[in-house]
């Protein structure tokens, strides 16, 4: 019998035993199934789908990660991996717990409003002018405009290259959570933009991990 099966089989012999324990014991006791049975049916299950895929995203996302095997590669890919994972899968738990409990989201996340347009919507781009290059006067009219033009195109090739990462990490991230934790999908209003907060926030912490490997690799700097 697998951990999972054994589990199974002590969540109904807790249900149907649970009037016999005493009132001050069962409410912990209560908690604690909770907790094992996130563990064994959503946890598990999530992050055994969620590992190969997310690798996958990785490597089509940071071509370089690939081409590098030493060990401490290998280990810090392992860690975005496992990471993102857990850290959305906890944050999402306690999101619930404090739906379950009747928490005001909003009086817990006092900037709210701030949260969502830093994790969650696309970000703005801040566009320059020309005078940008005012403390080159050797530069023309004519170069300062072509140089603005430059770094304003980049910058929002940057932002649409993000947001398309993002995109495809949401997604991923979604439809592994949609099918192993289904009461994600009870979420009130406020709980869909939290859930939107955590999942950008882990987006970013993923992003940045992962430019950091690719910086890593092409340093070339030894073990």
């Amino acid at each position: 019998m697998s951990d999972n099966d054994k589990f199974i089989d002590s969540e109904i012999w807790f249900e149907n035993n649970k009037d016999f324990f005493p009132p001050e014991f069962l409410e912990s006791m209560e908690m604690a199934m909770d907790t094992l049975s996130f563990y064994f049916h959503t946890y598990e299950n999530t992050m055994k789908e969620l590992r190969p895929q997310l690798r996958d995203l990785m490597i089509k996302q940071f071509p370089v990660l690939k081409t590098d095997t030493r060990p401490v590669v290998l280990q810090a890919i392992n860690d975005v991996i496992e990471n993102s994972g857990r850290f959305i899968l906890f944050k999402l738990y306690n999101l619930m717990l404090d739906q379950k409990n009747g928490i005001n989201l909003h009086k817990k996340y006092t900037n709210f409003d701030d949260l969502l347009e830093l994790h969650v919507r696309p970000r703005k781009p801040h566009s320059i002018d020309i005078s940008f290059y005012d403390f080159i006067p050797q530069l023309s009219s004519e170069r300062k405009k072509e140089l603005v033009n430059e770094l304003n195109e980049k910058e929002l090739l940057n932002i649409k290259r993000n947001e398309r990462r993002k995109f495809y990490f949401f997604n991923l991230i979604q439809k592994c959570i949609f099918k192993y934790y289904p009461e994600i999908q009870k979420l009130d209003e406020d709980g869909w933009s939290v859930y939107a907060i955590h999942v950008g926030m882990e987006y970013e912490h993923y992003r940045d991990e992962c430019i950091r490997i690719e910086k890593l690799i092409k340093s070339k700097l030894p073990e």
